[in-house]
């Protein structure tokens, strides 16, 4: 699943309605079941929008209008969801999740834990996309992942983005200050390049390296990249630099969910 958000790209909105809706099934009796089963039909599930507004959707909203338009964009985007939506003039969503959702939900081979309080965090473009990449990899000994490559195993997808290219004057203003929550939420610090692979200028690819106490870059590895990428550091903020990691306890909406991937 982090890879499909990843490929996906939707709208900020939509993405942490996706992200809040996997955490509370995973509360709900029967939510996500460890193996796939192709008769198993997806249940049907509802949430009440206040148990939406505690993981920071349309907060500061007493109507439910910004969430029936967010579930309309991921019924519409997406081919996660038999269905999805606000019913007039109630205070809750229904959804029934496809047996595309299942296969991924459904991988063990792969996962990231992400939990409520972190989705609680995302609100700019790249939160959603950065936390399940950086949950889904930050136990490797030399953890990193690319945020705009294709992986072509994902075939969920309507249609396979194209591969951008973009300016670093550009990104770096809506990139950055997400990879700086995220280093210190988690006390993380990430070596960030541009990459160029194209036929022409521009760069097409951004590669992110997580560092923390337990990884194990050999020396002068981990800031080390092809001599045209543009490369950063992003490290945490002093204050909470020494705060752990978030522990990884069983999923829960209190604790944390899983989202399953394809295996390597």
């Amino acid at each position: 699943m982090a890879e499909y958000i990843k490929l996906a790209k939707m709208p900020k909105k939509a993405e942490k309605l996706l992200l809040a809706l996997i955490s509370i099934q995973d509360t709900l009796p029967y939510g996500w079941s460890t193996v796939f089963d192709p008769y198993r039909e997806p249940g049907v599930y509802f949430a009440y929008t206040n148990e939406l507004r505690a993981l920071g959707i349309a907060q500061n909203e007493r109507s439910a209008r910004s969430i029936r338009a967010s579930a309309a964009c991921l019924y519409a985007n997406t081919e996660l969801f038999r269905f999805v939506n606000v019913p007039p003039g109630k205070d809750y969503i229904q959804w029934q999740f496809s047996q595309s959702a299942d296969v991924f939900m459904t991988d063990m081979e792969r996962y990231a834990l992400v939990s409520a309080a972190d989705i609680c965090h995302c609100s700019r473009e790249f939160d959603g996309r950065l936390l399940t990449q950086i949950m889904l990899h930050h136990k490797m000994d030399r953890p990193q992942f690319c945020l705009f490559e294709q992986d072509t195993r994902i075939r969920v997808l309507k249609q396979m983005p194209e591969t951008p290219t973009f300016r670093a004057a550009e990104l770096t203003p809506r990139l950055k200050p997400c990879l700086q929550k995220w280093s210190n939420l988690k006390g993380y610090t990430f070596a960030v390049a541009y990459l160029q692979s194209g036929s022409q200028p521009g760069y097409t690819d951004v590669r992110i390296r997580i560092r923390h106490g337990k990884t194990v870059w050999p020396d002068g590895s981990f800031m080390k990249f092809d001599p045209r990428a543009h490369v950063y550091r992003v490290n945490p903020a002093k204050r909470q630099q020494q705060r752990p990691a978030a522990p990884s306890t069983r999923p829960g909406f209190g604790h944390g969910t899983e989202l399953w991937d394809d295996p390597l």
